[in-house]
């Protein structure tokens, strides 16, 4: 999984890539992404944030459009 950094104007400033070892569960995987790119940003100075990410149900999750239903430790 990885993750593109671009500014306002859609220009690119960073990228990244993450190696998943145990996650197996696609929402696993990409919550995980999700907190690498967070931490990217972050560590770039940058406080304002837009993400955008194909799964849906992670998308509604953040967007507070749904809740997390099943939630599983192993």
């Amino acid at each position: 999984m990885g993750w593109i950094i671009r500014n306002s104007n859609g220009t690119f400033m960073h990228c990244g890539m993450g190696k998943f070892q145990g996650r197996t569960p696609v929402e696993e995987a990409d919550c995980s992404a999700l907190i690498w790119a967070l931490q990217a940003t972050w560590s770039q100075g940058n406080k304002k944030l837009e993400f955008e990410g194909d799964n849906h149900n992670i998308n509604q999750i953040i967007n507070g459009k749904s809740i997390i239903k099943d939630f599983r430790t192993t």
